[in-house]
């Protein structure tokens, strides 16, 4: 059966034999649809609609498309949010479709609006080529844009150093903590990496950080003022930082003991308590304050290690004094 073709405008794609019955034409869907077949039985006028039998003809998505990728933050740090944003254009109008994105380890299909498409993912610390690819559809031909570079670094870090006790006593265990957490535009703790602990530039600790912290308890500093400071080595995702210098001071041991001259006393008697206090080195100054229970009854600087008050305040009964 023979084929007859009148054209006007259009481009042939490819004609493939469909036996007796005619040809199938393929045509740009950019093509101006003049065009008239006439094929045995039936004729096709117009593209894509069949008047009778032996012949079609189908729309193939091939005006060229263009698709331009483009990143929120390039570099970015571990666990920030990058966003991909795909724009795809076109000869006449907005393509419509979706986009694949992809990482090598990541693949996300999104859908078009107004000819853009966007992705949204973070990533552990390394480099990364990021596609993104236009499907085409009926009008439009797929095309893939120039990939990204995208790099992500260890996020920056911030770490602080504190004392359970301070200032603390010669011989006495003092728990010295590093925290550490991460920085804008970043948030979180690192959960892995050590913590280091110095007395100026002597190193008096180490422990592996957990959830964002580590202690370590340390008991022969000397007496005298130390400069303390937590030093965190940095781990895969985070970086390394140093806290401020915490300066710890480190006394003598003391102890107190209390006299009275009158015990028991008769009531509104005046009585003189003193306080002498004792420590492993030197003389201890400063100020005593006395009390009656949780009632401050008078305050007096020590003098030679030894302080007294005398009062006539006291009620009958019996009093626990303190100092």
């Amino acid at each position: 059966m023979n084929s007859a073709f009148s054209m006007k405008g259009v481009e042939i794609v490819k004609q493939a034999k469909l036996g007796a019955m005619g040809t199938r034409t393929r045509v740009h869907s950019r093509i101006a649809a003049l065009m008239t077949v006439a094929v045995g039985l039936g004729v096709v006028a117009s593209v894509g609609l069949l008047i009778g039998s032996g012949s079609s003809v189908e729309a193939v998505g091939t005006v060229p498309s263009s698709t331009v990728l483009s990143s929120s933050v390039n570099p970015n740090v571990y666990r920030q949010t990058v966003v991909f944003t795909a724009v795809v254009s076109g000869a006449s109008g907005n393509p419509t479709g979706t986009v694949t994105f992809n990482s090598g380890a990541q693949t996300s299909t999104k859908t078009m609006t107004a000819g853009t498409a966007s992705w949204s993912t973070v990533f552990n610390v390394g480099a990364r080529s990021v596609t993104a690819t236009y499907n085409g559809n009926a009008t439009y031909a797929a095309s893939n844009a120039l990939p990204v570079s995208q790099v992500t670094n260890a996020a920056p870090t911030a770490t602080t150093v504190s004392a359970n006790v301070n200032p603390s006593v010669i011989g006495g265990a003092v728990n010295f903590t590093g925290n550490v957490t991460a920085i804008l535009p970043q948030s979180g703790a690192p959960s892995s990496g050590t913590m280091r602990f110095y007395d100026g530039a002597v190193q008096i600790g180490s422990k592996v950080v957990v959830a964002g912290a580590a202690t370590v308890t340390v008991s022969n500093l000397a007496l005298g003022s130390h400069s303390i400071t937590a030093a965190f080595q940095g781990s895969t995702n985070y970086t390394a930082s140093t806290s401020p210098v915490r300066v710890q001071t480190v006394v003598p041991a003391t102890a107190t003991a209390l006299t009275s001259n009158l015990n028991p006393a008769p009531a509104g008697s005046a009585i003189t308590i003193t306080a002498t206090v004792t420590a492993t080195t030197g003389v201890p100054t400063g100020t005593i304050t006395f009390a009656d229970g949780t009632t401050t009854i008078g305050t007096a600087n020590l003098t030679g290690g030894t302080a007294n008050i005398t009062t006539s305040a006291l009620t009958a009964g019996t009093h626990s004094i303190t100092a």
